[in-house]
């Protein structure tokens, strides 16, 4: 017999954290999994997500990491992936690969994929 696995899986894009946060609190009264697109945040700011709600634990990357390490930052912040699994189905959750434009978690054995695809580049083409 076959074991059913029910979650509520949620995408929002924040347009940036501090514009976002308050509606990514609410989201996570209702969603299991919320994959998140354009934090915007730096490395060392991504701490903020995991504090989002203690019920989730997070995936988390910096678009932003080359741009610090350049440096003195100009230009507006870009990017920024996480996903919040809360802590329940953490446990059956495994991370498949992480990089600043995509996750790929697997839950159970289903693939869970989270994509930002801009609609503009951010790189300079010369």
């Amino acid at each position: 017999m076959a074991v059913s696995h029910s979650a509520c899986f949620i995408t929002f894009n924040m347009h940036g954290y501090n514009q976002g946060v308050e509606y990514l609190k609410d989201l996570c009264t209702y969603g299991d999994v919320i994959c998140i697109q354009e934090h915007w945040l730096y490395p060392g700011d991504l701490h903020l997500l995991n504090e989002i709600d203690n019920e989730f634990v997070c995936f988390s990357c910096s678009a932003m990491n080359d741009t610090v390490k350049k440096g003195v930052m100009f230009g507006r912040l870009f990017g920024g992936v996480a996903i919040l699994v809360r802590t329940a189905l953490a446990v059956h959750t495994k991370l498949i690969h992480k990089s600043d434009r995509f996750f790929i978690i697997q839950y159970f054995d289903t693939l869970i994929v989270n994509v930002y695809m801009p609609s503009k580049s951010v790189k300079k083409l010369h």
